[in-house]
């Protein structure tokens, strides 16, 4: 009599393990993380390398990942870029890409996590410059676009964001706008203006000014109009309007 329900404690006690088992390696997958920076920072024209970093939902490193990088800029017969891996050791993998020209180029990142067929991408917003600027201790991480969006997404009943790409100040000496000359604000609605800054240059836009890689959040309550100098606008002003 006391066999079967051995046997069944043996089987339920399996089962347990399994599940356990089964949900302790899914978990990371899910929640697996990326995060890029480069050498030199910001990049430049000629051959750079970029480090990607990758981890579970614990902070663990995850290495032996399956990784494609590609560099795009969007230009009409420009070839995509494309990383040839160098190095690979305890969840960052060292990619060695070769920028043909100066300018915008995204950067496309797809990991396959072992064991899983699972594909964790993002994409990254970089500027090629003729030569790096020196930037001394200045952080070296390219910011996530697919959390970018999510953030500007989870947020846009009640918040305006404007991203300050990195490369701006370079884009603007040559002329392109990055930037409406008027932004619309509503104390009863979409009364919160974000500036986050990914420059490397310090940025104003009208009375606010924001130092390279720093966001600000301000909430207006009254009806207001702020007319003054924008850095990121080829005008070299900005009208920002708060409705009541």
């Amino acid at each position: 009599m006391q066999r079967p329900k051995l046997m069944a404690l043996i089987l339920l006690a399996g089962g347990i393990i399994v599940a356990a088992f089964i949900l302790f390696r899914a978990q990371p997958v899910s929640a697996a993380q990326l995060a890029l920076r480069s050498d030199p920072f910001p990049l430049a024209v000629g051959r750079t390398t970029l480090m990607l970093t990758l981890k579970d939902g614990s902070g663990s490193p995850i290495s032996d990942a399956a990784i494609t990088v590609t560099g795009e800029n969007g230009h009409s017969g420009t070839l995509p870029v494309v990383g040839t891996a160098i190095v690979q050791q305890d969840g960052e993998y060292q990619f060695r890409l070769v920028w043909p020209s100066m300018g915008p180029w995204l950067v496309s990142v797809a990991a396959t996590i072992p064991g899983s067929d699972e594909v964790i991408a993002d994409q990254y917003k970089v500027y090629i410059y003729p030569i790096s600027p020196n930037l001394g201790t200045l952080n070296s991480a390219f910011q996530s676009a697919k959390t970018t969006e999510e953030l500007i997404s989870a947020n846009s009943s009640r918040e305006m964001w404007v991203v300050i790409d990195q490369g701006t100040k370079a884009e603007l000496s040559m002329g392109h706008d990055k930037i409406p000359l008027e932004l619309r604000l509503n104390v009863h609605g979409q009364n919160t203006l974000v500036i986050r800054n990914d420059d490397i240059a310090a940025h104003s836009v009208g009375p606010f000014f924001v130092r390279p890689g720093e966001t600000i959040r301000q909430e207006f309550t009254e009806p207001a109009e702020f007319v003054g100098f924008c850095s990121i606008s080829r005008t070299g002003s900005i009208n920002i309007i708060v409705e009541g």
